[in-house]
């Protein structure tokens, strides 16, 4: 795995945290504006997870470019961080709920 493709030393963090779920796990979930988002989406994609990231409406459009490119869903929050984990944890609730699937939340 290339862990410098989106020039952030997140990635690393991020594929420990997925290597480590349960393997019922499909689906990751996180909030970010920004570096984490894309760590997760890239390491996700290259790891056959579904990631669901919620970012604030006043990221980066760059940021929300390449976290879409790497496959991930982006659902648009509000602009502070209490939100948009709160929607996380509640977009995280409601994948499990209507997937069937576990969710794991990653921060």
């Amino acid at each position: 795995l290339e862990f410098s493709k989106n020039s952030a030393f997140k990635a690393r963090g991020a594929c420990n945290k997925i290597l480590k779920l349960d393997k019922n796990v499909k689906n990751v979930c996180t909030h970010s504006s920004g570096n984490h988002a894309m760590a997760l989406a890239y390491m996700a994609k290259q790891l056959g997870f579904n990631a669901y990231v919620v970012m604030p409406e006043n990221s980066p459009a760059l940021k929300k470019k390449s976290v879409e490119g790497y496959g991930a869903n982006i659902i648009i929050s509000g602009n502070t961080g209490m939100i948009d984990k709160m929607h996380a944890s509640k977009l995280a609730r409601n994948i499990m709920h209507s997937l069937y699937m576990r969710t794991m939340t990653i921060n």
